[in-house]
């Protein structure tokens, strides 16, 4: 039966793992809005149930794991997550490029895509059961880029990449990204009407999965990055007061189509009957909603703690917009990390998605459509 029922999922990830407690059941409510979302979606083939369905159970085990972690060792809901550097800008703006240059500093720690899509139980560095889940991240990543090839092409993810931590907001089952990978008009709908102390939850629990993950490890300064905390900015800017923002922006007209590449590339993969025409104006207003939101946290803070950056710059002089970020907050520099910064940009792996082809109009847009209808991707700059 798809969508399961939600005490069916429940269950299942409780027999699978051996534990019972899912810590704070508020995220009952997302799974069902969620659940109730799919239900409506009648177009869904064999793989995308089935990898929806994969999705969900994980998230739920994801959440066991990490309640069994906090009561196990009480100490980690005790770690300091210092001066986070969070990257919160759209899809496609040159956030992954940034974000593996702003992870070469030696304070630096940047998440592995086989930590945020299993980030617990705390595990040694090097030993057997991370061993265990790089293996099963492989094989996941190994499976996604035979179903979606468009995806991989335009987003190439590897276990032992950094990668955007959006799959740790995912635990909650309040996520923009759901909403963005399968459309869902209910849950999206539902994901708007939270109110800020929902949201402020979220990055609470958030956090929890940030301290499991560093459990037993170094403390280093967490860099992070997911357009999701651009659209939880408000609550993200409340719950972590220390943290270093950056926004990333980039010319619409080459950010939209490209997102709506990357977007599609998964739709297919889940809706054998997926048509690209219509996908241009949902990730429009998408789009302009997450902007929308970000301005509006923006307006509550002190400039200085956000600093703007274009992709046209960041692609132009990678080493001096790095230089710049790690001035703006005093996160200090020398020579060691301009050496290692440009060994990395000289090896050039921003060209990893060289064959992600498309173009504007296979979305069902225009060049006047697009900048009409997103005049708030320009930066949001302001004095101090």
């Amino acid at each position: 039966m798809f969508p399961p029922a939600v005490e069916d999922l429940l269950r299942r990830a409780r027999v699978r793992s051996g534990l019972h407690d899912y810590g704070d059941l508020r995220f009952t409510e997302g799974l069902k809005a969620l659940i109730g979302s799919l239900e409506d979606e009648r177009c869904l083939g064999f793989v995308g149930r089935r990898f929806i369905g994969a999705a969900l159970e994980n998230g739920l085990e994801n959440r066991l794991l990490v309640s069994e972690a906090l009561k196990s060792e009480p100490r980690i809901a005790e770690m300091r997550t210092p001066r986070p550097l969070f990257i919160v800008g759209l899809n496609r703006t040159g956030t992954t490029f940034l974000h593996n240059l702003l992870a070469l500093a030696d304070d630096a720690r940047a998440p592995r895509a086989w930590e945020v899509l299993a980030p617990a139980p705390p595990c040694a560095a090097g030993g057997r059961e991370e061993k265990r889940r790089l293996r099963r991240t492989s094989r996941a990543l190994w499976f996604l880029r035979k179903a979606a090839p468009g995806l991989h092409r335009a987003h190439p993810i590897r276990a032992l990449d950094h990668e955007e931590c959006y799959p740790l907001v995912n635990n909650t089952f309040t996520s923009p990204a759901f909403s963005l990978h399968y459309g869902l008009p209910a849950y999206t709908e539902w994901l708007r009407a939270r109110d800020s102390e929902t949201e402020r939850w979220v990055y609470r629990e958030y956090r929890a999965q940030l301290q499991v993950l560093q459990a037993g490890r170094p403390e280093r300064r967490w860099v992070l990055k997911s357009a999701v905390h651009l659209f939880y900015l408000r609550a993200l800017l409340e719950e972590f007061p220390d943290a270093c923002v950056v926004q990333t922006h980039r010319d619409p007209l080459r950010m939209i189509p490209s997102l709506c590449s990357m977007v599609s590339g998964f739709r297919k993969m889940v809706y054998p009957r997926f048509s690209a025409e219509g996908l241009g104006r949902e990730i429009l207003e998408k789009s302009r909603d997450v902007l929308e939101r970000g301005r509006k946290a923006r307006e509550r803070v002190p400039a200085r703690r956000v600093l703007d950056i274009e992709f046209e710059d960041l692609t132009a002089d990678p080493i001096r917009e790095v230089r710049r970020i790690h001035e703006r907050f005093d996160l200090g520099w020398d020579g060691r990390l301009e050496k290692r910064l440009r060994a990395w940009v000289a090896a050039g792996p921003i060209g990893r998605n060289a064959g992600h082809v498309y173009t504007i109009s296979e979305f069902g847009l225009d060049e006047e459509t697009i900048l009409s209808g997103l005049s708030l991707l320009q930066p949001t700059v302001r004095p101090g």
